[in-house]
């Protein structure tokens, strides 16, 4: 019995690899997941390893720490950054007897800013090469000496280059940190992540720095 049916299952196989062969040539690849199975059941893609240290493995609570640290960096970084116009009176009052013009006071919010792009293209390969954890705990010093560094400056040139080193580690919201949203996150989960994570950033630019300048 054995001899006939491996045959029967031979056959079965090999046709179904020629169906499989031509619905794959001639099926258009569009990238589109299928987020729901025949059952109405949702799927969890991607699929996690076995591994306990794979980020789709963790549990809810170690998810939400993750997303807390990640949306804490990010509006406190993009405050420093971009945030500063509120106190820019104050950078006035301090440089511009020295000799500096409105526009090189300016500059020390400009620059920033535009380094941030710069800061995603550096930051995102080191993400790649070292890993996602060591990489956002150097911006995270970087971004907290530099900030220090710029409390401390005595003079302004010292400060722009404090400015600009933060602009740099502040690229790291827009690179390493959705990254490691997406790896911890399954296909289904992403726009809830992702929602709290573009969410907090545009509540602390609407809500409290409109306040802070209101009251100065």
């Amino acid at each position: 019995m054995a001899s006939h049916i491996q045959p029967e299952k031979l056959g079965i196989e090999a046709e179904h690899r020629e169906i499989t062969d031509e619905k794959i040539d001639n099926q258009t690849i569009t990238g589109d997941v299928q987020l729901i199975n025949a059952d109405g059941e949702i799927r969890r893609i991607p699929i996690p390893s076995s591994d306990p240290n794979d980020p789709l493995n963790f549990s809810k609570w170690r998810k939400l720490g993750i997303l807390i640290c990640c949306c804490w960096f990010s509006i406190f970084s993009l405050v420093l950054v971009g945030g500063m116009g509120p106190i820019l009176g104050s950078f006035f009052a301090e440089y511009a007897p020295t000799g500096k013009n409105p526009t090189e006071i300016v500059n020390l919010t400009t620059y920033p800013s535009m380094v941030m792009a710069l800061g995603c293209f550096i930051i995102l390969p080191l993400s790649m090469v070292f890993g996602r954890r060591p990489v956002f705990l150097g911006c995270s010093i970087v971004l907290l000496g530099s900030t220090i560094g710029a409390a401390t400056s005595k003079d302004f040139n010292t400060h722009m280059a404090c400015r600009i080193i933060q602009g740099i580690a502040a690229g790291s919201t827009e690179s390493v940190l959705p990254l490691i949203i997406t790896d911890m996150s399954f296909v289904d989960e992403r726009g809830f992540y992702f929602g709290i994570y573009w969410g907090m950033q545009n509540l602390i630019a609407r809500f409290p720095l409109p306040l802070f300048r209101s009251s100065h």
